[in-house]
């Protein structure tokens, strides 16, 4: 189809008065496609915050939170027992029965303490026990996480693919988990 014969037929309706008809009969934007014949220069995208210089400068502070962000790990003393596995909120089997006191790297953004005793009993999405008191472990639903405690001593190490994907996407300054300064 000629160009220009497009363009015509998109600019009429604009020109008679029809615009908003036209939009809702055939779904399409006449002044985009209008456009889209005449090649203009592309616009530079605003800054996540609205300032280029900000941006500028909490860019290389923001990658690396992000980075510490994707791995967390962390080891506990106190009596108990159990076992959690989890690949995603919805994929999750975990059995624990604890108190506990416990340091570790829960990103930079959380505390790096757990204190307090947690009994539940957790089969895919479901809990059927769920008693946490204190300050548990920073848990997030797109955790691919093991834990485990034995008599005194527990431990546990995740991996959080959606941060992974969030560390990637702020080199384009797309920020995917909504975390970074401004």
């Amino acid at each position: 189809m000629n160009p220009r014969f497009f363009t015509t037929l998109c600019v009429l309706p604009m020109i008679l008065g029809c615009v908003s008809d036209t939009r809702n009969r055939i779904g399409l934007d006449a002044i985009a496609l209008s456009r889209a014949a005449v090649v203009d220069p592309p616009d530079l995208p605003a800054p996540p915050n609205g300032n280029w210089a900000r941006t500028a400068m909490l860019y290389f502070p923001n990658r690396f939170m992000d980075l510490f962000d994707v791995v967390r790990a962390g080891v506990e003393a106190g009596p108990g027992i159990g076992l959690d596995l989890m690949a995603t909120d919805h994929l999750r089997f975990g059995a624990m029965n604890r108190w506990s006191l416990g340091l570790g790297l829960q990103t930079f953004r959380h505390e790096p303490y757990k204190e307090g005793s947690e009994k539940y009993v957790e089969f895919g999405p479901a809990a059927w026990i769920r008693d946490i008191a204190g300050t548990p472990w920073l848990m997030d639903p797109f955790d691919v996480r093991v834990e485990l405690h034995a008599a005194i001593v527990g431990a546990h190490v995740a991996v959080n693919a959606a941060e992974l994907f969030d560390f990637f996407a702020g080199f384009a300054l797309f920020d995917f988990r909504n975390d970074d300064m401004r």
